[in-house]
């Protein structure tokens, strides 16, 4: 396809895009603070974990389940209560319904109710083997989550950029992605190994609560393994425009899902920093084939990569939360590249648990220094006083300059190569 031609397939895209959220925005459902509303839908994300009990998001309304009443994914509700406007420690505005009158009128299928007691079981697991904060960082790392950590841990990994950690994203897909590339091309070959990363993916989504980032990281990581399967390396800016795209036109509330921005924004500066070449293993090895120049290329990507996505995120940041990570660059150096390792010692257990409870615990005690290793670094940057800034809220057209002088940079400045 040549320049052009994306070119006008771009502007198409767009255009279409632009329809489906203006109709989307006239005809949305405008609540406000002491209203009384009847919310009926169905479930469409895996319902969060909060110290026991269970959280649903409907129409970008948090609703809190009562504990007498076990909802899963795909379960229709009906729930009768009043708006309450909220704010974070962050300084974000959220909603929640109050008073609330709650039923569930429709069992979703059995499938959604399957996954969702697997993750509850990998949860309860991880936290019973691994205990204290690790134990939520490993159930995080494999699952998404961080319900029942402590507000210190998790105010640590807010102030240090780190949250994506425990928050299963994109980054989270690609791993898994790699992992079962990486094994299946060794047991059944190239060609049908693709296979089993998308249903792998597939799985993966569902497990990790079918966030906005999770979904689009695998909408993505499938674009592009149905690319290599017919011969073909896929561009990674057009798999994730389509991916994204995709994403908002079946359902347009994600243009304002905080999530999903932040995660199309740091996947863009992986893509920028050449993270897509590191996913096909197409960095050649540096000159000298030591173990310290293979680890010194290592950090040097990793440290290339971190910082992109951080340049890149940065004004969404300040926009949404009006705060700045100083630590961020170097604790994501620090911590970073600990998480496949986790993510495949966690996971290896978490499956032979599910059969053999006492040996995946002792499986899981593998990752343990691991999983130390990273809350203390997280923590003691944490609670350094210049680690955080609250520099204050900005507005949409200093988020816009800013791109559109990045952009420039990009394009021009020879130091970019």
């Amino acid at each position: 396809m040549g320049a052009n031609t994306r070119i006008g397939v771009g502007l198409v895209i767009l255009l279409v895009l632009a329809a489906r959220v203006w109709e989307w925005k006239q005809n949305k459902v405008r609540v406000v603070d002491g209203q009384r509303i009847k919310i009926t839908a169905r479930i469409n994300q895996i319902p969060a974990e909060n110290y026991g009990k269970q959280q649903i998001m409907i129409l970008g309304i948090r609703i809190d389940v009562p504990s007498e009443i076990k909802v899963d994914y795909g379960d229709r509700i009906n729930v009768v209560g009043t708006i309450e406007e909220r704010v974070t420690t962050s300084g974000s505005v959220y909603l929640n319904l109050n008073d609330q009158t709650f039923r569930k009128i429709e069992n979703g299928s059995v499938w959604g109710r399957y996954l969702v007691t697997i993750r509850q079981k990998t949860f309860y697991n991880l936290r019973r083997w691994l205990g204290g904060d690790e134990g939520e960082l490993a159930a995080g790392i494999v699952v998404g989550g961080s319900g029942e950590m402590s507000r210190e841990g998790r105010d640590n990994f807010r102030r240090t950029g780190v949250s994506h950690i425990v928050a299963a994203s994109g980054y989270n897909v690609l791993v898994v992605a790699g992992v079962i590339l990486t094994m299946a091309v060794a047991t059944v070959g190239r060609k049908a190994a693709m296979w089993f990363v998308v249903v792998g993916a597939v799985v993966y989504m569902f497990l990790a609560g079918m966030s906005a980032a999770v979904v689009r990281a695998g909408g993505m990581g499938i674009l592009a393994m149905i690319g290599l399967m017919s011969g073909r390396k896929g561009d990674g800016y057009w798999l994730l425009g389509i991916s994204s795209c995709g994403m908002i036109m079946i359902n347009p509330a994600y243009v304002e899902d905080i999530g999903f921005q932040l995660s199309v924004a740091a996947t863009v500066g992986v893509l920028w920093a050449g993270g897509s070449r590191v996913i096909l293993n197409e960095v050649k090895d540096p000159e000298g084939s030591g173990s310290f120049a293979k680890l010194k290329m290592t950090i040097l990507e990793d440290f290339k990569i971190t910082m992109a996505a951080i340049v890149m995120t940065t004004p969404l940041i300040l926009h949404h939360f009006g705060n700045l990570s100083v630590a961020a660059p170097v604790v994501n150096l620090l911590v970073i590249s600990f998480v496949p390792l986790v993510m495949g010692v966690v996971g290896v257990a978490s499956m032979v648990g599910f059969v053999l409870p006492v040996l995946g615990q002792i499986i899981s005690w593998l990752a343990w220094p691991m999983l130390k290793y990273m809350t203390i670094v997280v923590s003691w940057f944490g609670s350094q006083s210049w680690s955080s800034w609250e520099v204050g809220k900005i507005g949409w057209a200093w988020v816009a300059g800013y791109y559109l002088v990045l952009a420039v940079c990009i394009k021009y400045w020879r130091w970019r190569r």
